[in-house]
Parts: structure tokens; C-alpha cells; sequence
């Protein structure tokens, strides 16, 4: 697996693994052998399920260069970003061949979680109701969504010995959102604002509360 944005070695290595031999019998049983010819013949035609890979045993085997490894195939290792091999990438990747690279939704950066989680407090009313939190949110989406950028300014496609199958779409966002999102992030910070919202918000939870946990909460330390 490789690391989204990375320039260099140190993001494109493998990690090897080596199949762990299962454990063998003591020793055939008395009339083993004779048994297994009296088996049933198999079905050629006769279909088994494939194995589980989750399964398998296997130990590490350390970090290998992918040059190396290609010089021994004869072709250049796939190589997946973190998140991105999924049932889909590889159904794609099969059908595009070997060493071709395509776009897939973005499955690898923290950019579409925040771009939803900005949207749904949009649509909440927080930038009526807090509006310093909102604007708080709205700078923490601007800087994730400065980092994705840069992330997809260094993204390698190529290297000695690898190639990338699946590439993360480019951050995007409604035009509203961005609209909105940069202009609460413009606003000052005020301090006295947001100590307003915290104590309405405590007052709110308060209330629902029984008088015993607020003297309890008011008691302590």
C-alpha cells in the first residue's frame, strides 16, 4: 500500500509476507492409506469455493524494493493507496488491464467525510444558531481541503518498479458550501461570542437534567 501525496522511497515500499506451512500430522493413521483408495472418485466438473484470503497464514517477511521484485516478474508491481482497493477498484482494474491508472471516488482522504460533516451543519442552521463554531468547522475544511490539494500535486503515478492502479478523485464541493464555508472562515474570532454559545448550550442540557446532577456538575472542582 502506498501513502496519498507521497515524493519519495519511503511511501512506496512493500511489505513482504510468506506463507506459513500448516501443521502436518504425526503420522498417517493405521489403514490411511488403504482407505484413501477406496475414496470416491472427484468430479472433475465438481466446483469448490474459492479459499477465504483472510485465512491464509502468513508472516512478515520484511520491506522489498519494487524494482526488484519487477526485475524477477517482468513487469511493474500494482500498487494501491490506502483505502482505495476496493471490490469495485478491482473490478475496474481488471477490465482496464495491466499498468493503467484510472480515477475512482475518493475512498483515501479525510476530504469527503468533513466536506458531509460541513454540509449537515449547514443544513442544521449552526451558522444562525453558532456561528463560531461554524466558523471554526469552516476553517478546518479549508485546511483539509488545502492538504488534499497538495496531496494531489505530488501524487505519483510512476515509479521504479510500480505502478498506481487507482487514483482518488479531486476534492470538489457545492458552490454554495464553498461560498459559505469561506466566508464564516473570514469572520474574527470572537471570544465573548463563544462563551455566549457554551453557556447557552450548558443552560439547554441543563434543564433536561435533574436538579441533583446540576448541583453535583456546580460541586465539582
Amino acid at each position: 500500500m502506498g501513502i496519498f501525496g507521497g515524493s519519495n522511497y519511503d511511501y512506496y515500499n512493500f511489505d513482504g509476507y510468506r506463507l506459513v506451512p500448516e501443521a502436518s500430522p504425526a503420522g498417517p493413521k493405521p489403514g490411511h492409506r488403504l482407505l484413501s483408495f477406496l475414496k470416491a472418485p472427484v468430479d472433475d466438473d465438481e466446483e469448490f469455493p474459492d479459499p477465504d484470503p483472510d485465512t491464509v497464514p502468513v508472516e512478515p517477511a520484511g520491506l522489498y524494493d519494487p524494482s526488484g521484485i519487477a526485475r524477477v516478474i517482468s513487469r511493474p508491481i500494482p500498487m494501491w493507496l490506502t483505502g482505495s482497493c476496493t471490490p469495485a477498484a478491482v473490478q475496474r482494474m481488471e477490465a482496464f488491464g495491466q499498468e493503467a491508472t484510472f480515477t475512482i471516488p475518493d475512498t483515501t482522504t479525510d476530504w469527503p467525510a468533513v466536506r458531509d460533516k460541513l454540509q449537515e451543519a449547514r443544513a442544521w442552521g449552526m451558522p444562525e444558531s453558532h456561528p463560531q463554531a461554524f466558523a471554526q468547522l469552516a476553517r478546518d475544511a479549508l485546511a483539509t481541503l488545502a492538504e488534499v490539494r497538495q496531496g494531489h500535486a505530488t501524487q505519483r503515478e510512476r515509479g521504479d518498479g510500480w505502478y498506481l492502479v487507482a487514483r482518488p478523485s479531486r476534492p470538489d464541493w457545492p458552490i454554495d458550501l464553498e461560498q459559505a464555508a469561506r466566508s464564516a472562515a473570514e469572520a474574527p474570532v470572537d471570544l465573548q461570542a463563544i462563551c455566549r454559545q457554551r453557556l447557552r448550550n450548558w443552560w439547554a442540557c441543563a434543564r433536561k437534567r435533574p436538579r441533583r446532577a446540576i448541583r453535583e456538575r456546580l460541586e465539582k472542582p
